[in-house]
């Protein structure tokens, strides 16, 4: 009889384990499930380079990409956050904001800007292409905006020379004598050259003027500026005597040119 009780209390305990534990289990699966179920995965987009090329257009091809393939359809709006230092309808042609759709199994989608190009010698420059509003993924923490360079391919450095002018003195009063400083072609950088006066026959106060203290200027072009003028005030005089010069110079160029002519003798 005590063997049949023992029986009959261990059966109890099992169907009262089952009872408690099952359902348990059960639960814990479902919730495995669920998690397993809202793992959504990740886009991110590149941050490529393009050449400007001189002329026509370059596509500057951004990829987008999900971490994995979805059984679902994903869907995410992209526009130009207008962060970047290119100029939109200018360097490049403006970016209509979108939607990319990812079809089930797709993982890659690319967006294409439009570079234009052109002779002018500038920095690089960038575009910034921002993802939002994901469908079935996730924006990637690190990756959700990418940056697309520019690359400036113009070889050509701007090169800075001053002419060589000529002026008639006058008899009375002062005749201006404009030494002309180019920069060829023009740049879309600060461009920075020190101008002086450096010798010749004329004697300065005497035969000719200028407000340049002690005989120098550094001239600055802004982007786009191509020349500067210096102006030398002859002095007219009854003299009969020969011709006399006012030699200049340029040095210290700095911020991405060169000296080409780089000594003007103007002549009085």
């Amino acid at each position: 009889m005590k063997i049949i009780k023992a029986i009959r209390e261990l059966g109890c305990f099992f169907r009262a384990t089952r009872l408690v534990i099952g359902p348990l289990l059960a639960a814990s699966c479902m919730f495995a499930v669920d998690a397993a179920a809202q793992t959504l995965p990740v886009l991110s987009i590149d941050s490529p380079y393009v050449n400007e090329g001189d002329s026509g257009s370059a596509n500057l091809t951004f990829t987008v990409t999900l971490s994995a393939s979805s059984t679902s359809q994903v869907t995410v709006q992209y526009a130009d956050a207008g962060t970047g230092t290119a100029t939109s309808g200018t360097d490049y042609t403006a970016l209509t904001a979108g939607m990319l759709t990812f079809a089930a199994g797709t993982t890659s989608q690319t967006i294409t800007v439009l570079v234009t190009g052109d002779t002018t010698s500038e920095s690089d420059e960038t575009v910034v292409i921002a993802l939002s509003n994901p469908t079935n993924a996730t924006l990637s923490a690190t990756a959700g905006s990418g940056t697309g360079t520019i690359r400036d391919d113009d070889a050509t450095t701007p090169t800075l020379s001053v002419n060589s002018p000529t002026v008639t003195e006058g008899d009375t009063g002062s005749t201006n004598m404009n030494f002309t400083v180019t920069l060829n072609p023009a740049s879309n950088r600060n461009v920075a050259v020190i101008f002086g006066i450096t010798g010749g026959t004329a004697t300065a106060g005497t035969d000719y003027t200028t407000s340049l203290q002690n005989n120098r200027i550094r001239l600055r072009f802004s982007p786009g500026q191509t020349s500067k003028t210096i102006t030398v005030a002859v002095q007219g005089d009854t003299l009969d005597e020969p011709d006399e010069t006012v030699v200049v110079g340029l040095s210290g160029v700095g911020f991405g040119a060169t000296i080409g002519t780089g000594t003007g003798t103007g002549t009085i």
